[in-house]
């Protein structure tokens, strides 16, 4: 698990779960809007469901949260904020992520 934590740790490997988070709140958004439902997950249970150390997931985060894509919802959720919306609707990224990818939102 440690070379795991390490690879994980990679500015690389956190820019491209930036995009994921991004993609599938996304993803869920648009499939919500139907349903009126908003599209948020609690980090630490998505982190187990990625397989990701929770303590990247939350670096991670806290990386979003400072460059205004996401925000903190209730009870410790994740949401995007609208400019979340915007980056992930000009890069395409519902698309980039399958529904097993991204698994569901809360």
């Amino acid at each position: 698990m440690e070379n795991q934590d390490k690879f994980q740790d990679t500015e690389f490997y956190r820019e491209n779960l930036k995009y994921r988070i991004l993609g599938c709140l996304y993803k869920w958004s648009i499939k919500g809007l139907e349903k009126n439902i908003t599209p948020e997950f609690e980090w630490d249970k998505k982190a187990k469901e990625w397989r990701i150390s929770t303590s990247i997931m939350e670096r991670v985060i806290d990386e979003m949260v400072d460059d205004g894509d996401v925000k903190y919802s209730t009870f410790g959720k994740v949401d995007l904020t609208r400019q979340g919306k915007m980056k992930a609707r000009e890069k395409k990224l519902d698309q980039k992520y399958s529904d097993e990818q991204c698994g569901k939102g809360d």
